[in-house]
């Protein structure tokens, strides 16, 4: 059986979703914000740094990890920025499906640079789980695309 565009289409209006994205955009980016604030927290915490015996000047780990994590925060908002646009175009039956090569291309590209930030956060760190959530959810979108589910 050959799934077309028009069945995805229909398939997808049929389900329950909100008519108004915003409103869950704006509970994400709340969720994602508390995270990054939380996370700011945890690391405002009065760190003791071991300088080296060759007197190398002191390193200041909570500030790196810090300025990481907001290169992680930017990174996933730009693909969850892209997975949108990507979700408008999808839906819009006027475009057509080549046109949208370059974006999934993209998606993908975005999504294995951050995929080896998964490595600097720690196990028990929540914005670890939604940066994982938002990295397979734009694999699962890209691989679909390359595997033509969309056809």
């Amino acid at each position: 059986m050959k799934v077309t565009r028009e069945d995805i289409i229909r398939i997808a209006a049929s389900q329950n979703t909100p008519k108004d994205g915003k409103a869950d955009a704006a509970k994400f980016d709340a969720a994602l914000r508390a995270a990054f604030e939380e996370e700011k927290a945890c690391h405002a915490c009065p760190v003791q740094t071991v300088a080296a015996t060759s007197g190398a000047p002191m390193i200041d780990t909570a500030s790196f990890l810090a300025m990481d994590t907001s290169r992680i925060v930017d990174g996933a908002d730009r693909l969850l920025g892209l997975l949108e646009e990507f979700q408008t175009k999808l839906a819009n039956t006027a475009i057509p499906l080549g046109e949208l090569s370059p974006l999934a291309e993209k998606i993908g590209n975005e999504t294995n640079l951050l995929q080896s930030s998964l490595d600097v956060l720690p196990e028990t760190d929540p914005l670890k789980d939604m940066l994982n959530r938002v990295l397979i959810t734009c694999s699962v979108e890209t691989e679909k695309f390359k595997r033509g589910d969309y056809l």
